[in-house]
């Protein structure tokens, strides 16, 4: 019997959560060893961390952008309204990506004399190569995701009263798997991005979908298919042996399986990484440039330790000095001042 219940606050999704901002934060740990990456050069090589961080590139922002679109029924159930949409959407996503790109990622990058800057103006750098996603570095994924929230806001405000409103999500799901194989190219990098991840946020989407109806139960209890589906897709992604067609449904399945064998209880640990995990994201990337300009040539272990324990301190315990200071809207967090002026209000009446 599944006891998990259908509410905006379940273990079994504060851990996925917690999974997907661990892989984010271990794969930009490691990326000086990618053989696809490259933008810093190292007399270091580690065949073990470059395989590791390909099945990371696989998986990572499938996961991602699932969950963000798995969340979003809950977020939509609460508010039926797409203007609503688009204003929560902005605080929680634009907000943070102008303010983190501007005041973290462009004086980190400038501090340590990030050498793609070179010849640029500071006008260019920051309109061009931050707010415009010429080279943001990890920031790409909050506007992307702005853009498809929207496009699913837009899409659910038009059928809601209509006679399709109960296939919104298999509607979505179909028209990005549209998007995924013929989307059309355009000048706009982030619209392309959103065509290409758009089915990811589908997915999670419709996981919830058929979750909520009953159609995912039977699934769930499958769990050696999962895994097997897992360690398949895995396999894959390494060896590339199947076609495009059949290793994005691989994924998608993957993604799935994961949903279906991920814990349905958590703990105090996981929990704060899970409600860290904005600030994890936006914090962390950036410092890496650091070690990656000092000590290029050092130990890979050493390397992922700085970047994975040290930074990944260095960003949680910001992350949390961010909410102290009541800065949390920065971060994409809603203010507690209202509730703390509610609060003072009560206690002197």
């Amino acid at each position: 019997m599944d006891k998990r219940k259908d509410t905006t606050r379940r273990d079994d999704i504060t851990n996925v959560r917690a999974l997907a901002i661990f892989l984010v934060v271990l794969g930009h740990s490691i990326i000086l060893y990618s053989s696809a990456w490259g933008y810093y050069p190292t007399e270091q090589k580690s065949i073990l961390l470059d395989n590791l961080k390909i099945l990371i590139n696989g998986i990572q922002m499938p996961l991602f952008f699932s969950l963000s679109g798995f969340c979003f029924l809950w977020s939509w159930n609460r508010s039926s309204d797409f203007i609503n949409q688009v204003v929560k959407k902005a605080l929680r996503l634009i907000i943070p990506y102008i303010l983190i790109g501007i005041c973290w990622l462009f004086p980190i990058r400038m501090l340590v004399k990030y050498p793609y800057y070179n010849g640029l103006s500071i006008p260019h750098i920051i309109f061009r190569s931050i707010l415009l996603g010429e080279d943001n570095g990890h920031l790409w994924f909050l506007p992307t995701l702005f853009l498809i929230t929207i496009a699913t806001s837009f899409v659910f405000q038009i059928l809601d009263k209509k006679p399709l409103a109960s296939f919104k999500a298999p509607i979505i799901f179909g028209a990005s798997v549209y998007l995924y194989y013929f989307g059309i190219p355009l000048s706009n990098r982030y619209i392309n991005l959103a065509e290409a991840n758009a089915i990811w946020f589908a997915l999670g989407l419709t996981i919830h979908y058929l979750e909520t109806n009953k159609w995912f139960k039977s699934y769930k209890k499958r769990k050696c298919l999962s895994f097997l589906l897992i360690l398949l897709f895995l396999l894959n992604l390494l060896k590339q042996v199947v076609p495009p067609i059949a290793s994005t449904a691989l994924a998608c399945m993957a993604v799935i399986s994961i949903y279906s064998v991920i814990p349905q209880r958590t703990n105090q640990l996981i929990e704060k990484i899970s409600k860290n995990s904005m600030g994890l994201y936006l914090f962390h990337s950036p410092l890496i440039y650091i070690s990656f300009t000092y000590w290029p040539n050092i130990s890979p272990i050493a390397m992922t330790a700085i970047n994975l324990l040290g930074f990944g301190t260095a960003a949680y315990s910001l992350t949390n000095l961010i909410r102290v200071v009541n800065l949390g809207w920065t971060i994409g967090e809603k203010s507690r001042m209202p509730h703390i002026k509610n609060k003072a209000i009560d206690a002197t009446n």
